[in-house]
């Protein structure tokens, strides 16, 4: 298969010239073919952020160089990752913090860096117990390719049918659930706008609504390229769920999310994958504080 020969043959290549390789890659998909370069700068000029074409090269770059060391990791899938990704100090320390028996996490996270490297190493080595809430490519090759790659790395992938009852099952077990939250949502229903990089974005109230239900806390884990080709993993943010579940904390907790994944882009601009739809709006959504649902009761078993 074309995925697993590209794998191998990046393989061979030592780790310290993906990044010319990928910038390369990011060359050839950002600057000669032009794929998705107008929505990018617009998105990034939306934003009120300088240099806009400047930015875009950059980001081109960081995911061509994503793209090849992802290559890398699933040409070498018995090769440890662990002085590929760590977490800063100020992470280590929150992550470490004890926790209750049987307490799980709710680890939010979006595109930045290298997205799926951090996640393969945070479930090799920080989290073994992680699962990975996720969408499928429309190529059903490719799909099959990542999704393999992910899995054999560790990571539990959960998707499909009843994806809440799975998720929340798995929190109430001690283990931590990863939510991707900067994509457009597929459904009108549990979704806030909120104003994200200069226009209005729509959330999915999941992770929140999780929180409220379970008892778990929102840990928000964001990667970044750092200096000499590693990837560093900042937590800007922290929410604990009340004792009572609220819709107020729902909203208010979707709202901090916002408000910190927004920050940490206008941080690293180029870090993070403008190239998503990420302003479209939501089939079938009314704007409305009736959005965020009624909640019961947290069940003392939970």
């Amino acid at each position: 298969m074309i995925c697993e020969a590209a794998a191998r043959l990046v393989a061979i290549l030592p780790w310290r010239w993906l990044g010319a390789a990928g910038r390369g890659v990011g060359w050839i998909a950002g600057s000669l073919f032009r794929v998705r370069r107008a929505h990018v700068e617009a998105a990034i000029k939306n934003a009120g952020i300088d240099r806009a074409p400047a930015v875009a090269a950059r980001m081109y770059g960081s995911l061509g160089t994503a793209l090849v060391e992802f290559l890398w990791v699933a040409g070498r899938p018995h090769r440890k990752i662990d002085d590929l990704v760590s977490l800063s100090p100020e992470a280590r320390k929150v992550w470490d913090r004890p926790r209750a028996a049987g307490q799980g996490r709710i680890v939010v996270t979006a595109h930045t860096g290298n997205w799926d490297l951090v996640a393969c190493a945070a479930a090799a080595h920080l989290s073994p117990s992680l699962a990975i809430v996720t969408k499928h490519l429309h190529n059903r090759l490719l799909d099959r390719f990542w999704q393999r790659c992910r899995a054999q790395r560790g990571a539990r992938l959960v998707d499909g049918e009843a994806l809440y009852a799975r998720a929340a099952g798995i929190l109430r077990g001690g283990g931590d659930v990863a939510i991707v939250i900067d994509q457009a949502p597929e459904r009108a229903s549990s979704v806030l706008r909120l104003p994200f990089l200069g226009r209005l974005a729509s959330y999915d109230l999941l992770p929140a609504i999780l929180s409220a239900r379970t008892g778990a806390p929102i840990v928000m884990a964001l990667g970044r390229r750092a200096e000499g080709r590693t990837h560093v993993i900042e937590i800007p943010l922290v929410i604990e769920p009340p004792r009572r579940a609220s819709p107020a904390f729902v909203r208010e907790a979707t709202e901090k999310l916002n408000r910190s994944l927004d920050a940490f882009v206008r941080a690293h601009p180029e870090q993070w994958l403008w190239m998503h739809r990420r302003w479209k709006p939501v089939a079938g959504h009314v704007p409305s504080a009736a959005m965020v649902p009624r909640l019961p009761p947290r069940a003392p078993a939970w």
